[in-house]
Parts: structure tokens; sequence; C-alpha cells
């Protein structure tokens, strides 16, 4: 009898030992899963053109009648080229709530340009007339632009007035975090 029970007790303690082993070998998989993942998307994000702000203005000449008034905006390129690309602005309310559409603009190399490609590491300009009247307090700028194998791309940024640069001229806008679906539902509502 002692025997018997010794052996059920060791057959309860291997099956215990059993399942912390299965569930190690899981939370294994999973862990290797989920790094597999990461890395997978960080080499698709590595193999896509990608913009970054550089700086971005508010041009007012006062002098001007009536004042001409623009949003220019300069990017950075990612490791790969980016094609036809164009920047829409709105004005945005600071809830979210309201937007009016203020123009577009291809996206080209400099002011001068009119190459819409962006080589690797190269820099990228738009600029759009805009009516301050109508400012909402915040202009958000909905991007889209191409790459070698003509899939799209979509890239948001918001921004709001910052501090003037000289004599009331130029002011820089300075970046804010943005959300994906704002230039969504600034589009459907303009």
């Amino acid at each position: 009898m002692a025997i018997a029970k010794w052996a059920t007790e060791e057959r309860q303690s291997e099956r215990r030992v059993s399942r912390w082993i299965m569930l190690i070998a899981v939370a294994t998989l999973l862990v290797a899963a989920a790094t597999g993942a990461f890395t997978w998307w960080q080499w698709s994000e590595s193999q896509r053109p990608k913009l970054v702000t550089a700086d971005a203005r508010l041009y007012i000449n006062h002098a001007g009648n009536p004042p001409p008034e623009l949003v220019q905006l300069f990017w950075r390129n990612g490791e790969r080229p980016a094609f036809r690309g164009a920047a829409t602005v709105f004005t945005v309310s600071e809830d979210g709530n309201q937007h009016e559409k203020f123009g577009l603009s291809e996206i080209t190399v400099d002011w001068q340009s009119t190459s819409t490609t962006l080589v690797p590491f190269g820099s990228g300009y738009a600029q759009i007339p805009v009516d301050m009247n109508k400012f909402l307090g915040l202009l958000l700028v909905c991007v889209k632009y191409y790459d070698e194998a003509n899939h799209s791309y979509r890239q948001t940024f918001l921004f709001r007035r910052g501090a003037p640069l000289n004599d009331h001229i130029l002011t820089r806008l300075d970046e804010l975090p943005s959300k994906r679906d704002a230039c969504k539902r600034a589009s459907k509502a303009a």
C-alpha cells in the first residue's frame, strides 16, 4: 500500500513538472513570436520613405494689400526615396472638433524646383496659402506620397504658432504630437 501511494504521488509530481515545462515552453514560443513580429515590423518601417519635419514657418507680410499669408514646410526624407508627395493644410480648433481646409500643394525638392522626387536623405518643401482670419488655433498638415513600387503612405503633422522670428513677418510653427485619424476627420469635415 505504501508503494502504491508513493507511485501515485510520484506520477502526480511528474504531471505537475510536465505542466510547468509545457507552460514555460509555450511562454518561450510566445516571446519568440512577439520578438520576430517586432523585428519584422521594424524592418518593414525602415524599407519605406518617411518624412521628418525639418522646419515649419508661417509667413505674413503685413506690408502687402491684402497681406500674403503662407505656411512654409520643410521635411527631411529617410533612407528610401519618396515620389509625388502632396501636403494638405487644415486649420483645426484646439479640441479638434472644428476643421477648415486652407489648401493643397505638391511637395517639391525646394522652393524653386518642380521635381516631386525626394531622394534618400534629401529634403522636401511645400508652400500653401492660408487665410489667418479663419485660423482656429492649430494647423494640421496631411501628407501623402509614394515609394518606388507605387505604394502610398500617409503622415500627419500638427503645428501651433510659435515665436516670431523677425519683424513678425516669419513665425515659427511648433510641432505637436498628432493622432493618426486626424486627417480622415478633417477631410470629412471640410
